[in-house]
């Protein structure tokens, strides 16, 4: 015995189906369906009262992960992850929480360690239970397991080659900084390592330091069983993905090469890309060994000079003579870092004699006079702050040392300095002041550097920026929810004459809830100025939940503003987040908007359900997908379960009305927006289109064939057939002029097949519709094409201005007077299929030249002609 009406509920959330009593009063036995979470409480209702909520220890199993798709993911992000396994929940299950780390299985993580989260995780829709996608976020490391909770209930880590997934290794391609060449060996110089996959911007502490363990690990060295020499100091990723600066050690040496370590993951040893620190320089000697030396030797003489290296740096040789090593000192010693050695003089005579040291395989060299580098200290000028990305506009360079203008030799900038060449730079005040004109580009932060000759300013501390992106107008500012509609974004500095710029389209088309104002602002305030101080993790998961649709075109208008064109995906919502991306960098958001759904017919009929019931077809457009809880759909303000939905169709079964003259109010509702009320109730016109019918293609369109629908049900009692309309599309209507059973089959199901004889008109794909005083037929796969258009001959004409004639032209190799005017003439088109002039509206015609490819004006006149 079925509990009906009411039944049993669950979770507040899960309707228990095919209720029975086990024992009268006593004992109710139902049916699950399918559903997450544990702890689950039970309602019972009966008759319109409801039982208390009893809370069991009932539970859906928890959630387990078998394998991971992606195990090799980019440290940008946005790879889709597929997690296989088992008790995801149906489609629709929300929320769920993925996290990857690869020490996940800690009870708790180390501090200033959080394991990553997947991006708009959802159950797959063709594989519910078994299947979640998310995307990745941006990170970096190896040997991350997983785990995902699903209705509060957590799955066992993963594990296994096929359960646990790895960043890329970080890769270097360049090394540059005044510490990659004639380092001073006191250190303290930045190296500047280029490169890929070096993940996020290291996170910094509450006092600015970098966050042991995550931060890179740089160690360089000469190449052997002793390497790495040193361990560079304060590492960061300072450009996301392609840079890591560092400060050098103190150290010695030459051909000294490099290994980068980001996540436990290392780069190859950069044998091709090596460093050295300066040789030692020796410029002075005093002591009672450097004048009027004893010849026995045995007497001591200071070194003078820089480069020498620590205080434990072995000095490995140090010889002194006139114009050669002629002879040995001892007992050398580095006695105060860097700039002093102390040895004794060895036997011997002469005068005017010049020493040199061996410090770590270098030579010292003769001491060198040298300018200062130049040095930059501010910007000034159009260009200096929010420059416009197309170039062209003066950036004004100040600082010191940058002599005068023969010595210049570059000027570049850009996020790790030297990513763009500035054009046209002079020096404008000699050692003072450079002026260039920028080139185009994108970036928030871009560091400067100044070469004069040969000399290259430390990367600048100040920087500048190109402009972020302002959208100005969308058109059109909305779509119906199946998306599609080819959508223009114009606005400024979109970066597209940038070829190396990535530009993105982002929108909310799912309607991922959107972090809190203040918390946006703040990170969208940190994006375009550069600092990651303010930068939030739940905006950076927002960001990565968001649709990126294919940009399909992009480029500059006449007045120099920027545009983007991109395909709207499916979504819904009457107010949805958009916005650009330009190299990393956001615009503000903009809305756009979901159309609000709209019903234009509603079909209900008898087929395939049990006595008693009715299955109902409402159409139209913009009801959304159906997935995800999208949308609602009532009848006389009563929710009920749909059995199928997607944009344009909704199909639900609900008991038949005993009163089968009332109307009955069916609305849909998508994202708290209520379509227009539509009204049904008695079943309309139905058929199979599958069965029976006929194969209706490369009809004619002047019409006057005959026409049949078989097998329509629900239209015994339409006697007038002047009632009774079918017709092709909305257009095109075919006079009804029988009706009646064709075969006993039909007969004896009460059903008839209605004949009519085609009208004129165009057109391929046209669902056949039938319509009677109480409603329409749903739109089905039975559909209606006329024949195309079929060209048999064209004949061209011109008026002749002496006679006023009409003087026609063919062929000129069949016909003396040769072909048609290179001025033009009227071409006059006859065939087939053209239809009417009634139906222009109804296609795109065009006559288009074989020879030039040109699309020719046109103008039709008969119904098979067209000229």
């Amino acid at each position: 015995m079925i509990a009906e009406p009411g039944g049993l509920n669950y979770s507040t959330e899960n309707r228990a189906v095919d209720c029975a009593f086990v024992e009268g009063h006593t004992a109710i036995a139902c049916n699950s369906v399918p559903g997450v979470g544990a702890g689950l409480k039970f309602v019972v209702s009966a008759d319109g009262q409801s039982s208390e909520g009893f809370t069991s220890s009932l539970a859906y199993s928890p959630p387990t992960i078998s394998r991971v798709s992606q195990l090799v993911l980019a440290t940008q992000g946005g790879d889709e992850v597929t997690l296989f396994g088992d008790n995801f929940g149906p489609i629709g299950t929300a929320p769920i929480v993925a996290e990857y780390h690869h020490d996940l299985a800690l009870a708790v993580l180390p501090d200033g360690f959080a394991p990553y989260r997947g991006v708009a995780c959802q159950v797959a829709v063709d594989a519910p239970h078994r299947r979640i996608t998310c995307r990745s976020s941006p990170g970096i490391g190896r040997n991350h397991s997983w785990r995902v909770s699903v209705g509060g209930q957590l799955s066992a880590v993963s594990g296994g080659a096929e359960g646990t997934s790895a960043y890329k290794p970080p890769v270097i391609t360049k090394i540059g900084g005044l510490g990659a060449d004639m380092a001073d060996t006191k250190g303290g110089q930045q190296v500047l390592l280029s490169g890929a996959n070096f993940g996020p911007v290291t996170q910094l502490d509450a006092d600015g330091n970098v966050i042991a363990g995550l931060a890179p690990l740089a160690m360089y060295g000469r190449d052997g069983p002793s390497w790495p020499a040193y361990h560079a100091r304060d590492c960061r990723v300072t450009v996301p993905h392609e840079q890591v600066v560092c400060i050098t050690t103190e150290g010695t040496g030459r051909e000294l090469v490099w290994e980068l370590e980001i996540g436990a993951q290392r780069t190859a040893r950069m044998l091709d890309m090596p460093t050295n620190y300066h040789p030692p320089v020796v410029s002075f000697y005093r002591g009672p060994g450097a004048t009027d030396a004893d010849t026995t030797g045995q007497e001591v003489v200071f070194v003078e000079g820089r480069n020498f290296g620590g205080l434990a740096t072995v000095v490995q040789n140090a010889t002194y003579g006139k114009g050669s090593a002629e002879f040995s000192a001892q007992d050398c010693s580095v006695v105060t870092a860097h700039t002093l050695i102390q040895c004794t003089t060895d036997v011997g005579a002469g005068e005017d004699l010049t020493w040199s040291i061996i410090v770590d395989e270098q030579a010292s060299v003769s001491p060198t006079t040298d300018y200062h580098p130049p040095e930059i200290t501010g910007f000034a000028g159009p260009a200096a702050a929010d420059a416009s990305t197309n170039g062209g506009q003066e950036i004004v360079i100040q600082g010191n040392y940058f002599s005068v203008g023969k010595y210049l030799q570059s000027v570049t900038y850009g996020p790790t300095g030297s990513e763009f060449a500035a054009h046209g730079c002079h020096v404008s005040v000699p050692h003072k002041e450079i002026r260039c004109q920028t080139v185009p580009g994108t970036g928030r932060v871009l560091r400067w550097v100044v070469t004069v000759k040969g000399q290259a300013s430390p990367l600048s501390s100040v920087s500048t920026s190109y402009a972020r992106p302002v959208i100005n107008a969308t058109t059109p500012g909305n779509s119906a929810t199946n998306g599609g509609v080819l959508v223009r974004v114009t606005g400024q500095d979109f970066g597209v004459k940038w070829p190396l710029s990535e530009l993105s389209v982002l929108l909310n088309a799912g309607g991922h809830a959107t972090p809190a104002k203040a918390v946006m602002d703040a990170h969208f305030g940190s994006l375009w100025t550069g600092d990651s101080s303010a930068r939030a993790a739940e905006v950076e998961l927002w960001l990565g939940s968001l649709e990126r649709p294919v940009v399909t075109m992009s480029g500059s208008l006449k007045d120099g503003s920027h545009y983007v064109d991109f395909e709207v995906p499916e979504g819904f919502g009457a107010s949805r987040e958009l916005l650009l991306l330009v190299d990393g960098v956001p615009s503000a958001v903009v809305p756009f908007r979901y159309d609000a759904p709209f019903i234009t017919n509603i079909a209900p009929d008898r087929q395939q359900v049990e006595t008693g019931l009715l299955r109902v077809f409402v159409e139209g457009k913009s009801f959304c997908s159906g997935s995800q809880g999208c949308g609602s759909i009532k009848v006389d303000g009563v929710p009920v379960a749909p059995e199928s939905w997607t944009h344009g169709q909704i199909m639900f079964i609900i008991p038949d009305p005993a009163n089968a003259d009332r109307e009955l109010a069916c609305s849909v509702e998508v994202d708290g927006v209520s379509s227009n009320v539509f009204y049904f109730k008695k079943p309309v016109p139905n058929f199979n289109a599958l069965e029976g019918q006929g194969e209706w293609e490369d009809m004619k369109t002047v019409g006057g064939e005959e026409f049949f629908v078989a097998g329509v049900s629900d239209i015994d009692t339409v006697t007038d057939l002047t009632q009774i309309q079918v017709t092709f599309g909305d257009s095109f209507a075919c006079p009804v002029y029988e009706k009646k059973a064709a075969t006993p089959e039909e007969a004896r199901d009460g059903k008839e097949t209605i004949r009519c004889i085609t009208p004129p008109g165009v057109g391929a794909g046209l669902p056949v519709l039938i319509s009677v005083p109480g409603g329409r037929s749903r739109a089905s796969e039975l559909t209606f094409s006329y024949s195309p258009p079929r060209i048999d001959s064209v004949v061209a004409r011109d008026l002749d201005p002496d006679t006023n004639k009409v003087h026609s032209f063919v062929d000129a190799a069949e016909n003396e007077e040769g072909g048609i005017p290179t001025a033009g003439a009227v071409a006059v088109v006859r065939g087939e299929g053209f239809g009417r002039p009634e139906f222009d509206s109804q296609r795109q015609f065009t006559l288009t030249s074989a020879y030039t490819g040109q699309v020719l004006p046109w103008r039709s006149s008969r119904t098979r002609t067209a000229s």
